[in-house]
């Protein structure tokens, strides 16, 4: 029996370039693979795989590769996917597969044109942001103030002229 996963990077229209890479890191004893990894425009999605899985509560040992080119035509599947497949022996009740997939963070040192439009958008924001709000703010606060001012103003033109 084998159990197959599906990993791959869709690529979106637009006028971004995506730089992709895909490894696969082999143990040293059957060839069977230890770890993906993915890159795309500098973020790494890693996954790894146990050469070990559970079969009805019993500790079993399985293979784990990847699809051939001849694999993924015969059981038509898409090209620009990368297959994995586990394959282990039979079993009666149920079986524990436990890959980790796992997104390592990462910054490039030199950034796209697509990250400048987005930064510049960000500056952008922050800078009415930061200024615009609290010039307003004061504004209101001067404009009440004055109003109070003249308000009292008056009230004490008016007093006065009550004394007098």
């Amino acid at each position: 029996m084998q159990f197959i996963f599906k990993s791959g990077i869709t690529q979106q229209s637009g006028n971004c370039i995506y730089e992709s890479d895909t490894n696969t890191q082999t143990t040293s004893g059957d060839g069977s693979i230890r770890s993906i990894l993915m890159v795309l425009n500098g973020e790494t999605l890693i996954g790894t795989f146990s050469d070990r899985i559970v079969l009805d509560n019993r500790p079993s040992y399985n293979q784990v590769n990847k699809l051939t080119d001849t694999q993924i035509n015969q059981y038509n599947l898409n090209s620009q996917s990368l297959y994995i497949a586990i394959t282990t022996t039979s079993f009666q009740k149920d079986v524990i597969v436990d890959p980790n997939f796992g997104v390592l963070v990462t910054s490039k040192s030199n950034q796209d044109q697509c990250n400048k439009k987005f930064a510049s958008w960000k500056i952008a924001v922050i800078v009415v942001c930061g200024a615009g709000v609290p010039l307003i703010i004061a504004t209101i606060v001067i404009l009440k103030k004055k109003r109070i001012a003249l308000q009292l103003k008056n009230k004490l033109q008016g007093l006065n002229m009550n004394n007098l």
